[in-house]
């Protein structure tokens, strides 16, 4: 990395210390509590080095990315784990290897994109924003010329990254590893456009190869001298990731009947995400084209995919989308407006690793019990779920005499009383797989989260209380509300993740 795209990227380093950058707030008197929610550091819980600061820092040792807002102000941070300088002491900054700041009023990665700020003006020039999936993919792709590059924050693409980058430009194009995780990723980035409405384009980069590889010299880091050439080459030929997918489960389909059912089946899950009508009915036509099947049957199969699309990260609209929650008005013969009520919210990924685990039962049923002794007071494990559907159906699992056993006995009836057809599809997944589809430690991060937007939201009610009480000049009340208000501050930080979700 040459010193010119260091500074236009702000890229620096973590020293090998525990507490450099504590000592460094100290110093300068900033707020400790505050560098201590944007997750920079830490308190001692053993008090930390005598004369110390008494807190030790996140990021150590570690190669320093700022991640900057579209107004080029600093966010957050990712570091990358360095290799222990040789006579330094270890302070434990190689794992994991990525770290990002958590997730604040500042920094919320579902909503940023590294190297968008130095991006936007190329975006919009080409009318394109590539995908990758790492810092150092974007800084490599910028060095040789590629400056419409960015990534996401540690996350997985979410329906706001792609509003974010509607403003910009119209195509996306997605450029991962083309191992098995990097496959999987992009299968996940085309549903998530679908939903939405959008058709992603795919990259395919040669295998066991990042783009820094295919660039320059490991070695000496010279560029090589056909790298540019093949990487253009691989954009070029950038293709729909839809159309790709479709074109390959043809050529699947051909090896026999089951074939044929199986691929007709994922093509036919595609089709029923797909938001745009017009795009649809293009797709439609030409699966009908490859797999020489008739309309009838591919309906019946897109039909047969209604309510078994897992719903994307974010629950949020994308622009140019609307808004689905919103109330819909007709006209009614008589020229009387009729009010719809809104549809139901639907689950959240979080939502559907718990309600996995839940219907699994076993360890995961533990590790769900074990939420009780940490939620907010007068709240139940079915607290857990905002979805309502989801939060009545356990309510009634765990509240009601006798309800678990009848569930694991004879699942069926309870399925045949739930209305909600999101939440019967996935209670239905989870209990004919044959394995697991969560680990137990997402099963335990899921939890974890919904307990800490749960005291968020009751932090809240004590603010709007305190605001009350402050208006009416109860300085009592206030003072009981403030105390109630920090301690659970103190509860919150627990639940507070400094490391990148999986």
């Amino acid at each position: 990395m040459n010193s010119e795209l260091a500074r236009t990227f702000y890229v620096g380093a973590a020293p090998a210390s525990w507490d450099a950058l504590s000592s460094f707030f100290v110093e300068k008197k900033a707020p400790l509590p505050l560098a201590v929610e944007l997750g920079l550091i830490k308190p001692s819980q053993k008090g930390g080095r005598p004369g110390g600061p008494g807190y030790f820092d996140l990021f150590r040792n570690r190669a320093i990315f700022p991640i900057l807002d579209l107004r080029g102000k600093v966010a957050g941070f990712g570091g990358r784990g360095l290799p222990l300088p040789e006579g330094s002491m270890d302070v434990g900054g190689e794992s994991p290897k990525y770290l990002n700041s958590n997730e604040s009023l500042v920094f919320q990665k579902g909503k940023l994109a590294y190297g968008l700020y130095q991006a936007q003006k190329h975006v919009r020039e080409k009318d394109e924003v590539i995908l990758v999936e790492g810092y150092f993919d974007v800084l490599a792709l910028h060095a040789a010329g590629f400056q419409n590059v960015v990534a996401t924050c540690g996350t997985a693409l979410t329906p706001d990254h792609l509003s974010l980058f509607k403003k910009f430009c119209t195509k996306v194009t997605v450029l991962f590893d083309g191992d098995k995780a990097g496959i999987s990723a992009t299968d996940r980035a085309m549903e998530l456009g679908l939903q939405h409405g959008s058709i992603l384009y795919g990259a395919a980069m040669p295998p066991n190869l990042d783009p820094d590889e295919l660039l320059f010299d490991q070695q000496t880091g010279v560029p090589k001298v056909d790298g540019v050439a093949k990487m253009q080459e691989i954009l070029n030929a950038a293709t729909p990731l839809l159309d790709s997918r479709i074109a390959a489960a043809a050529v699947h389909s051909r090896a026999g009947p089951e074939a044929m059912t199986q691929a007709l089946k994922q093509v036919a899950t595609w089709l029923g995400q797909y938001r745009d009508p017009v795009g649809k009915e293009v797709r439609v036509k030409a699966v009908l084209d490859q797999f020489g099947v008739s309309r009838q049957l591919l309906d019946q199969a897109i039909s047969s995919t209604a309510g078994k699309t897992r719903p994307a990260a974010s629950a949020g609209p994308v622009a140019g989308i609307g808004n689905p929650n919103k109330i819909q008005i007709q006209v009614s013969p008589a020229g009387v407006p009729i009010k719809r009520p809104p549809r139901p919210k639907p689950l959240s990924q979080r939502e559907i690793v718990l309600l996995t685990g839940l219907a699994r039962g076993g360890r995961f049923s533990q590790i769900l019990a074990e939420a009780r002794a940490s939620l907010p007071p007068n709240q139940g494990i079915y607290d857990l779920f905002e979805n309502e559907a989801a939060r009545e159906f356990t309510r009634k699992l765990l509240t009601e005499p006798g309800a678990v056993d009848r569930f694991r006995a004879l699942p069926e009836a309870f399925l045949r009383e739930i209305e909600n057809a999101e939440l019967r599809s996935v209670l239905t997944e989870a209990l004919i797989e044959g394995e697991a589809s969560f680990e137990e430690t997402e099963v335990k991060r899921a939890r974890d989260q919904s307990i800490a937007r749960n005291w968020a939201r009751f932090s809240q009610q004590i603010k709007t209380a305190l605001a009350d009480a402050e208006t009416k000049k109860d300085a009592q009340l206030h003072a009981q509300l403030m105390k109630e208000y920090l301690d659970v501050q103190r509860k919150m930080k627990e639940f507070i993740s400094f490391y990148d979700e999986a």
